[in-house]
């Protein structure tokens, strides 16, 4: 790290501790949650270690009455102890990394910029500003790290925004080794993610001036100009081949977008094999996909117990192949 655990944002130093594992909570100034109020992110610090996760926490989206009221539009929780935090647990492998907790509440998957949005049946104007949050981060992390190896990881929300954001992290740190892992949330194009769906999300959040600001206009299309960018960064998404939470919220885009059930499994477990098909040429792509409806695991026991079969009749377990993808 730059500074024996001193983190800056900007000029101004914010906290000073010197114990092995202290937990810090950084504000990040000029950052806009749904609501209009700022975030910031916890460091979990292992003093000495040139290792940092940064974690980006998910907790769905907002774009209308129904799903912005299942959103948080603020910052709630501000860090996690289970999964990928746990420092006692003998199968993580990032037990003795220091680990950055970013905090989710701008309800647009990390890859908004618009503001003073209304949204019918929805009190007050929402800001959707994930994409200048990361950028943010992004700004304080390079004036407080100079880690030599950094993941960037994700669940839902969290790894949409991974998955969607990652060559940003490796154009800051460009001598580290990378990786980015997104969890359970899968960038699946049509027929999954129906396009008056994905235009819905693109209106409310003003996509067109991030993520599609070069033309795409589907996730995957963004996924492919990520790994154009930093085309050596080992990308891997992990899914269970029917997450009933990722399903939801697809299955509204169905029938013209007024579809009330999930996502059929079939459309759902076919997107995601059109990523593989896509994306695993080249290398630099893997995948963890598992039986079942689970949705996230990295951030709790679930990160222990998941498997998925491998071999003759063996299995692989999720703690050990995140720690393959992120040697």
């Amino acid at each position: 790290m730059k500074s024996k655990s001193t983190y800056v944002v900007g000029v101004l130093f914010l906290f000073t501790t010197t114990a092995a594992h202290a937990q810090t909570w950084v504000p990040l100034p000029g950052t806009v949650c749904r609501d209009g109020s700022s975030l910031g992110y916890t460091v979990n610090e292992t003093e000495g270690s040139t290792d940092l996760l940064v974690f980006l926490q998910g907790g769905g989206l907002c774009y209308d009455e129904v799903s912005c009221a299942a959103n948080r539009a603020t910052v709630q929780q501000r860090d996690f102890t289970g999964g990928v935090f746990d420092r006692a647990d003998p199968a993580n492998p990032f037990a003795t990394w220091t680990t950055v907790f970013v905090p989710y509440c701008s309800g647009d998957f990390w890859v908004g910029d618009a503001s003073d949005i209304t949204i019918a049946g929805v009190a007050g104007l929402q800001q959707f500003h994930g994409r200048s949050n990361v950028a943010a981060l992004i700004a304080s992390l390079t004036a407080s790290f100079a880690p030599k190896h950094i993941v960037v990881a994700g669940s839902s929300a969290g790894g949409y925004g991974a998955a969607l954001n990652y060559s940003r992290f490796a154009a800051a740190f460009p001598s580290a080794t990378m990786q980015a892992i997104d969890d359970s949330g899968p960038f699946v194009g049509a027929p999954a993610l129906a396009p008056c769906l994905i235009s819905a999300w693109s209106q409310a959040w003003g996509l067109g001036s991030t993520v599609f600001a070069n033309g795409a206009t589907d996730f995957p299309s963004v996924f492919a100009e990520e790994r154009t960018s930093a085309p050596n960064v080992s990308f891997g998404i992990i899914e269970s081949w029917d997450d009933y939470i990722i399903r939801e919220i697809l299955g509204r885009g169905q029938n013209g977008c007024t579809g009330t059930a999930p996502l059929d499994g079939t459309t759902f477990d076919e997107g995601l094999s059109a990523l593989v098909t896509q994306f695993s040429g080249g290398g630099h792509f893997f995948r963890f996909y598992y039986p079942g409806v689970q949705h996230q695991t990295l951030w709790y026991s679930a990160f222990d117990t998941t498997t998925r079969p491998w071999g003759d009749g063996g299995v692989e377990f999720l703690s050990q192949w995140v720690g393959a993808l992120s040697q």
